[in-house]
């Protein structure tokens, strides 16, 4: 989920993704820190906070996984939090 144009191809005038499909979309940005597909999902409703049933953490804490500091500093500032608080 790392290509912008990619990802925009799922979001044609006519249809959009279901609510769970954004969010998952939006977790695995945040996880390989594609901080512009992030933003992207973000702005179409992605849930900041969703935990995935697959994976028990939040974007932020796959964010830092990863070791994204820019990322974290955007979601952090977007209302993010971690499972761990």
């Amino acid at each position: 989920m790392g290509m912008r144009f990619e990802v925009l191809e799922f979001f044609p005038d006519w249809a959009r993704p279901e609510q769970d499909q954004i969010d998952a979309a939006f977790w695995h940005a945040c996880r390989g820190g594609r901080v512009v597909v992030a933003i992207f999902l973000f702005d179409q409703g992605a849930d900041v906070n969703r935990v995935p049933a697959w994976a028990p953490l939040t974007p932020l804490d796959a964010a830092y996984l990863g070791g994204r500091g820019e990322l974290i500093d955007w979601l952090s500032a977007h209302g993010a939090t971690s499972c761990g608080g």
